[in-house]
């Protein structure tokens, strides 16, 4: 080969060993610095298709699995409240039994029978407001009413019914209102309590014409049912439902005094205990009525629309609906393959037979402890059912875990860098650049052998 000063072909050589040397060094650096063999599809086509493929399946696994547990805490919610329900079950089968002794009296057994109605009521509390989540849990398969505000006739309050000025000031149960009570002890305190007080005190006889189908309406503090009183000239009184809408006739057809009226409006009322949550009525000592929260301290939500109290009757409380699943599906799709259904049935006094119970006789004790017992039997199959529901779930955990765990290792196998190859690779190369380095400046010195010619 010729000495050539213009073009010198060791250099160039070597500076492609180096280039070439160099970037598959720099490479092999990226490499050992994210972790991954494969950052770019160039790196590898097929392998990158597969392990992205891999991992969505991975996340997919990693996202069932939270789901599944999220259906086992819906599941354990669930039963704590029924573990409640069964307790009460429990207490009422043993009132029934003990009101069948024939040594009470008729008074006697409706002490009984106050708290076996006070345990229904209950039972349906927790039916109407166990939630997880906002999901109704004890619903069933159904529709429900929304929540909204019930219409109103203008002008439909009777000029001899007045409310206190905080009512009237606030449009719901003022909330410093002090109730007579006693602490556990027995001893007597006074309660804070949000309610309003109603007058009828300039009541006559002759405003019962010009009363009719006018009155007022309550709503609870915390849920959503409405109560309106509306006025009728008839002589009883009656109440009509339309969902969570209680209309109470109050009939004052023969009302002589404001006395008649309150006593109309708590007799219709059970007691002054209508069917509902919280809402109690009462008479005060000065002789009005009081619309008042039982629980102490409780203050309403006017935004919320919860404790309103004002002038109107509503007249349809079921403008909107609501589907309230009976069943939840976790981890697919209605129909497809793989769903796991968690059953949410109704559980409550009239699903479970117990709202008609009366033990204010001997013989109608006894059969109201078989209803008890079969309303026992029905909330322990509930709660075998969401019992094996959950160790299902839990065995579906373990393999969604599982399967995650090992797609995991065979995308690392495809994707990430073997740290220990890779080292080495890196070493190798680190090595023949220092070399091509060093063989790149011994070709530059080589033309320098040409001036030895010319001298």
């Amino acid at each position: 080969m010729g000495i050539s000063v213009r073009t010198n072909n060791n250099s160039l050589r070597a500076t492609r060993v180096l280039k070439n040397n160099s970037g598959k060094g720099d490479k092999t650096l990226e490499k050992l610095a994210t972790g991954y063999t494969i950052n770019r599809a160039a790196d590898d086509a097929s392998g990158l298709a597969v392990s992205e493929k891999m991992r969505a399946q991975i996340t997919a696994l990693d996202t069932y699995s939270d789901n599944s547990e999220n259906g086992i805490s819906l599941i354990q919610t669930a039963e704590g409240y029924l573990g409640e329900i069964h307790d009460m079950l429990d207490r009422m089968y043993e009132l029934c039994i003990r009101a069948g002794n024939g040594i009470f009296e008729d008074n006697e057994r409706a002490m009984i029978q106050e708290e076996i109605d006070n345990l229904n009521n209950e039972i349906d509390r927790i039916s109407d407001t166990a939630n997880f989540n906002r999901l109704p849990l004890f619903k069933g398969d159904t529709y429900i009413a929304a929540k909204v505000m019930p219409p109103k006739i203008s002008g439909s309050l009777p000029g001899w019914v007045t409310f206190d000025a905080k009512t009237t000031a606030s449009g719901t149960l003022a909330e410093t209102y002090e109730i007579p009570g006693v602490d556990a002890n027995g001893n007597p305190i006074i309660n804070k309590h949000s309610a309003s007080i109603v007058d009828f005190s300039s009541f006559s006889p002759s405003d019962i014409s010009n009363s009719v189908g006018k009155g007022f309406y309550t709503t609870c503090c915390t849920c959503d049912a409405y109560y309106s009183f509306k006025f009728t000239d008839q002589q009883s009184s009656s109440v009509e439902r339309s969902g969570r809408h209680y209309i109470y006739s109050i009939g004052i057809g023969n009302a002589q005094s404001a006395e008649d009226i309150y006593d109309a409006i708590i007799a219709a009322t059970s007691n002054g205990n209508p069917n509902n949550h919280y809402t109690r009525i009462r008479k005060t000592d000065d002789g009005k009525l009081m619309f008042y929260d039982e629980r102490s301290g409780v203050k309403p939500n006017k935004a919320a629309e919860e404790g309103l109290f004002d002038i109107g009757i509503a007249t349809n409380a079921d403008i909107a609906e609501r589907f309230i699943p009976g069943n939840i599906i976790i981890n697919s799709e209605s129909g497809k393959a793989g769903k796991i259904v968690i059953s949410l049935q109704e559980i409550s006094a009239d699903s479970l037979g117990t709202s008609g119970i009366s033990v204010t006789q001997a013989d109608s004790s006894m059969k109201s402890a078989a209803k008890c017992k079969d309303a026992i039997n029905i909330v322990s199959l509930t709660r075998a059912v969401l019992g094996a529901q959950q160790n299902r779930l839990e065995y579906t955990i373990n393999d969604l875990d599982n399967a995650s765990e090992n797609l995991s290792a065979a995308k690392s196998r495809i994707k990430d860098t073997d740290m220990a190859k890779m080292m080495t690779e890196y070493t190798k190369y680190n090595v023949l650049n220092q070399s091509a380095q060093a063989m790149l400046a011994q070709a530059n010195t080589k033309p320098q052998d040409i001036l030895s010619l010319l001298q």
